[in-house]
């Protein structure tokens, strides 16, 4: 009996190792698949599981393109501008002589487009007597003036090729404003007194100013004024404050005066204003309104072509534009005016390069002032 208990409990116990070893190993699994096949393995990971992105290998680092010679547009203080290429077959060498309104210069060449506005040469410039300029640096050369065109020969150093360079000052002193007739610029004549910039204002309506800028604080600073008129060289008398005169070579105006703050001479020059461009066959055309108050309606237009004949028209409204009133022949009379001789006579005069006349519309009785340039 008590053997047989004993039997029993053996196999009790060992009922129980074998419970607790199946439970044991049943957790084990249950831990094995939460921590493994639950967090998806290596093989099958979790689309929307938070994970460390691929380290991403670094962009390379870019080399930086070499810097591209961009072109010389809208040179600030530019006075004139030369170009050109080489001669005798040589035009792939492009070349450029670029001179300041602050008496300084520099000559540049391009050999191709990575090898562009190479500076070759500097310096400082002046104008000579007879119109030219004196080019004083690395090298000296002279630009010699034609009929308002600069040409300068340039020798390449590093090809020995001839580059031939021209260009003109027109444009660099040309009057914006329409009132304006002729805009002269400069500075302080030599190499200590380019600092003082100067500028001479001749308007239409034959007045003129004297400015200059000390500083860019102190710019355009008024120093004279006055009026003038053209003499019978075409040249041009200043008188006001004090008295110059403006020399006329090529079609440039050249100036010369002292400020009278630092007694520094300087020199300017520059361009009458150009007219506008007249259509084919047109010698002159000017245009204006009807004066007095309220009359600024009626624009008034007269066409002298190169034929010499004539038309005068009107534009009464938006609708009604272009209306000719009145045709006929015109000449030109020794001082320079035109006699119009038609339908009815009218004279256009003279002054300072700017005709003038007056026409009374028939129709309306408003007279209309007429100016322009050829």
């Amino acid at each position: 009996m008590f053997l047989g208990r004993t039997k029993l409990k053996e196999k009790l116990n060992i009922g129980v190792k074998i419970g607790i070893v199946v439970v044991t190993a049943a957790v084990l699994v249950l831990i094995f698949w939460a921590c493994f096949f639950r967090s998806g393995g290596v093989a099958a990971a979790d689309p929307n599981a938070s994970q460390e992105p691929p380290a991403q290998s670094e962009e390379p680092a870019q080399t930086e393109e070499p810097i591209q010679s961009q072109e010389p547009t809208g040179i600030e203080n530019l006075f004139m501008e030369l170009s050109g290429t080489g001669a005798d077959g040589n035009e792939w060498l492009k070349s450029r002589a670029i001179l300041l309104n602050d008496g300084t210069w520099t000559v540049e060449f391009d050999y191709d487009a990575e090898n562009s506005h190479i500076q070759t040469d500097n310096g400082t410039w002046t104008e000579n007597e007879d119109g030219s300029l004196a080019l004083t640096g690395t090298r000296d050369f002279t630009a010699t003036l034609a009929d308002g065109v600069y040409t300068m020969e340039v020798v390449n150093s590093e090809t020995t090729i001839t580059c031939v360079l021209t260009g003109s000052a027109e444009g660099a002193s040309q009057p914006q404003d329409e009132n304006v007739y002729a805009l002269l610029e400069g500075s302080g004549v030599g190499e200590e007194n380019v600092w003082l910039k100067a500028h001479v204002t001749l308007f239409k309506d034959g007045t003129f100013t004297v400015a200059v800028d000390y500083s860019a604080e102190y710019a355009n600073v008024e120093t004279d004024s006055g009026t003038w008129t053209e003499n019978e060289d075409g040249s041009l008398a200043l008188t006001g404050t004090r008295e110059f005169t403006a020399t006329l070579a090529d079609g440039v105006y050249t100036m010369e005066f002292v400020n009278a703050e630092t007694s520094i001479p300087c020199s300017v020059s520059g361009t009458a204003a150009a007219g506008a461009e007249q259509p084919d066959g047109v010698f002159l055309q000017i245009d204006g309104n009807g004066t007095g108050e309220g009359n600024e309606w009626l624009k008034c237009h007269a066409t002298l072509l190169d034929d010499g004949t004539f038309t005068i028209s009107v534009d009464y409204s938006a609708d009604y534009t272009n209306i000719q009133t009145d045709n006929g022949t015109w000449a030109k009379a020794e001082d320079g005016s035109l006699t119009l001789t038609g339908t009815r006579d009218f004279t256009v005069t003279l002054t300072d390069g700017v005709y003038t006349m007056e026409v009374t519309n028939a129709e309306t009785g408003i007279v209309c002032e007429l100016s322009g340039t050829v």
